[in-house]
């Protein structure tokens, strides 16, 4: 998976929140950023969510559970 930078602007309160040192940190921030777009659709499924995040669809799902934010699909 090849990977970019992007800037984005936040509250400078976050930033000592925001790492990129640890992977799994890194994991749930990049799934919570695709999260509004999984549910306005414009991501069509968790399965390409996770296939851009680079995880299996059951490890999204899982993912999105243990943050506690459930999403159902057909």
């Amino acid at each position: 998976m090849s990977y970019t930078t992007v800037e984005i602007h936040i509250p400078e309160a976050m930033k000592p929140y925001i790492t990129e040192n640890n992977a799994e940190d890194e994991l749930q921030r990049n799934a919570l950023l695709l999260y509004p777009y999984v549910l306005q659709k414009k991501i069509s499924t968790n399965g390409r969510a996770a296939e851009i995040l680079g995880i299996s669809q059951l490890d999204l799902i899982d993912l999105y559970g243990k943050m506690v934010i459930f999403h159902l699909t057909k």
